[in-house]
């Protein structure tokens, strides 16, 4: 089997594969790749049958956009998306070969459905929709993996629904899915005779022979191993084991503060990232009571070359990031939680699934994303907040709280998001950590150098 270097080219078809699964693969005459899962990939999936009623990574999202739907164009973008990007013409096969495999098919029908509910009660047929979206899950081993439903609004606008299973694409891929179908299609309806964009040099398969490589390398596993011993992400205890259909909190974050993050960020040397992981993690520590904090953090791996950006795929992992909050300014703690997410990213491929041995307990309750989708600026989309989020969506996962802060890429406007199962953890938990989060992000905005251990209180 191949391992390519980070700067090396990728993988040529089927060279990650054994050769008693190449031999197998080789009698399915509509396959033109094929490469094992990722663990982040087989952790979803496990997830999903796990819960079979709640879903979890079964994700649809719902936007307005405001400009006039062109059925032709959009036949035609979706068409062109599933020929350009071989993750949409993936499936999952988990028990015809020596791993669990995904498959890349020559062709993949283009996943399209358009309605016209102009006069309807358009409100009561986007959520009808969104709900039979949400009901009817994938076959993994069928290509592709994701749908779309443009519903016309009016001459002058439409609803598009993306459903996709989230082991197909992480979040950066996901909106710049959303923004090439939005673009082009505005593109081919003013100018048909566009050709089609290039497949993107960069490939998914390389970011899976990087993962297994790091999982195999002695000084990730030699830095985790220290990092992770006696750690345990079980943040919230007595609190119910099955969980339901998921809940959420969407709180828009004011713009004189998140520019005042902005700036706290340069004064520290650090990120917006760093300084909104503080927040989070004094928010945390407030709410359990706990001074000795620990989260998932997602962490992005996609790799760094040439187009890197352009690939779609599941370029994501999870890794434990832990904090003691013992004392001390606010600005110090935002340095100090910088540096560490620096130490952690020459290692951040390792899969958590390796990572979790050397916990004194697998459990992560918590866990935190930082999102500056850059593609959907300039987009058309109609959300009366931050300009790029969904009107509807459901977003699932196995997680006790999963907060997102997802920025807006063409202004200073922000969202957090809790999502949490309310059989789980009580709605009042989660109210509560979203004002934590809130009053630490202006705490330490507006005095840097006062004591952290205040908000704590």
């Amino acid at each position: 089997r191949v391992t390519p270097a980070e700067d090396g080219p990728p993988p040529e078809p089927f060279s990650l594969l054994g050769e008693a699964d190449r031999q197998r693969v080789a009698a399915l005459d509509d396959v033109v790749d094929a490469y094992p899962m990722t663990s982040m990939q087989l952790a979803m999936v496990y997830h999903m049958e796990l819960e079979p009623e709640r879903r979890p990574y079964h994700n649809v999202n719902s936007y307005r956009v405001a400009t006039p739907l062109d059925e032709e164009a959009l036949a035609r973008v979706l068409t062109e998306a599933v020929e350009r990007h071989p993750v949409l013409r993936t499936s999952l096969d988990l028990a015809s070969f020596s791993e669990p495999m995904q498959l890349i098919h020559r062709a993949a029908p283009s996943p399209l459905t358009v309605e016209d509910i102009q006069g309807a009660d358009q409100q009561a047929a986007i959520t009808a929709l969104v709900e039979r979206e949400w009901a009817t899950p994938f076959d993994l081993r069928t290509a592709p993996l994701f749908r779309v439903t443009a519903q016309r609004l009016s001459p002058a606008a439409f609803q598009l629904t993306l459903t996709e299973h989230h082991a197909i694409l992480d979040g950066w891929s996901f909106t710049s899915l959303v923004a090439e179908i939005l673009n082009r299609h505005a593109l081919l309806r003013d100018h048909p005779e566009t050709p089609q964009a290039p497949p993107p040099k960069s490939r998914f398969s390389r970011f899976v022979a990087l993962e297994r490589a790091a999982a195999g390398s002695a000084d990730s596993v030699a830095f985790w191993k220290e990092r992770l011993s006696g750690l345990d992400g079980t943040l919230f205890t007595g609190l119910g084991q099955t969980a339901t259909v998921a809940h959420s909190i969407d709180r828009e974050v004011d713009g004189d503060l998140f520019r005042a993050m902005s700036r706290l960020a340069v004064t520290a040397g650090t990120s917006r990232k760093s300084v909104a992981l503080t927040a989070h993690l004094i928010a945390l520590g407030r709410v359990t009571g706990r001074t000795e904090v620990v989260t998932g953090l997602g962490v992005n791996g996609r790799v760094e070359e040439e187009a890197g950006t352009e690939a779609l795929g599941l370029f994501l992992n999870t890794v434990p990031f832990s904090v003691s909050l013992d004392g001390g300014t606010w600005i110090d703690l935002v340095r100090r939680v910088h540096q560490d997410e620096t130490a952690i990213m020459p290692h951040r491929r390792v899969p958590f699934a390796t990572l979790a041995r050397h916990m004194r307990d697998w459990n992560l309750d918590a866990n935190f994303g930082f999102n500056r989708f850059h593609a959907l600026a300039g987009v058309r989309i109609d959300d009366e907040r931050i300009g790029c989020s969904p009107t509807m969506r459901y977003e699932p996962n196995h997680f006790t709280l999963s907060i997102g802060f997802v920025q807006d890429p063409a202004s200073d406007r922000a969202l957090i998001i809790a999502d949490y199962p309310a059989s789980k953890l009580p709605h009042t938990v989660a109210a509560d950590y979203v004002d934590s989060f809130l009053r630490a992000a202006h705490a330490m905005t507006v005095q840097p150098y006062s004591n952290y251990r205040e908000e704590l209180r």
